[in-house]
């Protein structure tokens, strides 16, 4: 089985999840994984958002940024993502257009 290129992976706090949540995102799917336990190390996937489900408006991704926080509509619904630092959250943001439209290829 092929292993998925990690294009970003960093711990970010999510509209309507408790805590940090670890986001990894490769070139199919976004993964929302959760510490299973206070002093655990091991994770639980709480969403899968799949690349193809982040909608498009006049053929640009529905990703926005501001300041520290990145917005992503899908078919699913919409998710925020607030990270610790605006060079993080531009990180995520160029990533993830990057990827949904194809130009990491």
């Amino acid at each position: 089985m092929e292993q998925e290129i990690i294009y970003f992976e960093e711990f970010v706090k999510v509209e309507g999840l408790k805590g940090y949540i670890k986001v990894t995102l490769t070139k199919k799917k976004i993964t929302f994984e959760k510490l299973k336990g206070f002093f655990s190390k091991k994770f639980k996937v709480v969403d899968i958002v799949s690349i193809d489900d982040i909608k498009l408006y006049k053929d640009k991704p529905g990703v926005k940024i501001k300041d520290n926080m990145v917005k992503i509509n899908t078919v699913k619904g919409d998710y925020t993502f607030i990270c610790d630092t605006q060079s993080v959250a531009k990180k995520f943001y160029n990533e993830l257009i990057d990827v949904k439209t194809g130009s990491n290829a």
